[in-house]
């Protein structure tokens, strides 16, 4: 007798969960990946795509990043018909960072009448790092002598825009909450990513407005050097970044606080020597500063503002000189800035009305002369980086 034999219907019955199971994957997989690209184009578009996505998210996350989350405006422009350009972005991020950025056109002009918002300012009184990487820029986490880090970290970078157009100075900071998690500037990664962030955002200046500038390369990972803090002073006979070749001063000016150790050749818009005696945590002895571009014409603005007196011969007014409160200048040409790059040297400051001036007055000449040689020393270094020429000295 012929039996009749069921078939086995299991392996339909995987068949069919199985196809459930890869279209349940894809339709999820489809919904990740639409809220990823949503949130890539929020962010793409936020201050008309003033940061590169992927640098962004590294500090940002994922997102989203809604409308309270975003500001932003522009407003001037970068071709000389009217006020200079001045642009800016913020954006808040998941990860309890806060990244802005701003764009101001070099030379300011126009609206330009506040002298503290001329341009963004770089915080702290330790030298920032020059950026390197074929950037003129600099990185700075705004700690102070006293050791006190920053609540930000500053990326500036300066642009050489081609002729018939002005210069870009592009800053990018960002506010970490340290106490929540934030990944401290000592990782060099997150000093990467930092970096990177603010370099996207100069190129996509430079190609937003038309800049034209020769822009350096991405920053690779752990090659951002670590911003000076308050005990990474040196003996002034082994300076060999932003100090090097200054003379030494006796006990008064025998440590030094630097950057570009190890990088003579990066150059950074702001240049920073600081000087100090054989205690580390004696006060500053001397500073040094070399200014370009936007950081040169904000002093002279401030001179010109603040040097009541002596109007006629100032850093604003004059090639060189003796600072009214103390100190030298001296200026030099530069390729590609209409402005000139200028060089100071401060010493402490005396209150005239606190502290008298017990020094004799042959001291006095020999500390002036020992001033203008540092001085002539420290501008012809830094020039050299910046291929100035026809320096001024004092």
């Amino acid at each position: 007798m012929n039996r009749w034999i069921w078939p086995d219907s299991r392996p339909a019955r995987y068949v069919r969960c199985a196809g459930a199971l890869v279209l349940v994957a894809a339709l999820v997989g489809g919904l990740l990946l639409l809220r990823k690209h949503r949130r890539e184009s929020e962010l793409a578009g936020a201050c008309g795509g003033m940061f590169g996505v992927p640098e962004a998210r590294a500090l940002l996350g994922d997102g989203p990043y809604g409308e309270d989350a975003v500001s932003g405006r522009t407003t001037g422009d970068l071709d000389g018909r009217g006020a200079s350009l001045r642009s800016s972005c913020t954006v808040e991020g998941l990860h309890d960072v806060t990244l802005s950025a701003s764009v101001d056109g070099v030379p300011a002009r126009g609206h330009r009448h506040d002298l503290d918002g001329m341009y963004p300012k770089v915080p702290g009184d330790l030298p920032a790092q020059p950026l390197g990487h074929g950037w003129n820029g600099l990185f700075s986490s705004g700690e102070s002598l006293r050791g006190s880090p920053g609540g930000e970290l500053v990326t500036a970078v300066l642009l050489d825009c081609r002729a018939k157009k002005d210069d870009l100075l592009v800053t990018v900071r960002a506010e970490p909450d340290r106490d929540d998690g934030a990944a401290p500037v000592d990782d060099p990664r997150e000093r990467t990513r930092y970096a990177r962030a603010a370099t996207a955002a100069a190129a996509h200046a430079d190609d937003h407005w038309g800049c034209g500038a020769r822009t350096g390369k991405t920053p690779r990972d752990g090659d951002i050097a670590l911003p000076v803090g308050a005990y990474d002073d040196v003996p002034l006979d082994d300076a060999k970044g932003t100090c090097a070749g200054i003379p030494g001063r006796g006990r008064s000016a025998a440590r030094a606080w630097e950057s570009a150790r190890g990088r003579p050749g990066a150059a950074s818009p702001l240049e920073t020597c600081v000087l100090g005696t054989t205690e580390p945590t004696a006060a500053v002895a001397y500073r040094f500063e070399a200014l370009y571009g936007p950081y040169a014409q904000a002093a002279r603005a401030d001179h010109a503002e603040n040097d009541y007196t002596d109007r006629r011969k100032n850093p604003a007014t004059a090639a060189a000189g003796r600072l009214h409160d103390g100190g030298h200048w001296a200026s030099a040409t530069c390729p590609g800035s209409r402005e000139r790059a200028l060089f100071t040297v401060r010493p402490p400051y005396r209150d005239p009305l606190r502290h008298e001036d017990r020094r004799s007055a042959a001291q006095r000449t020999k500390d002036r002369a020992w001033e203008r040689a540092a001085l002539k020393s420290f501008a012809q270094h830094s020039a050299r980086t910046h291929t100035c020429t026809h320096l001024h000295l004092p």
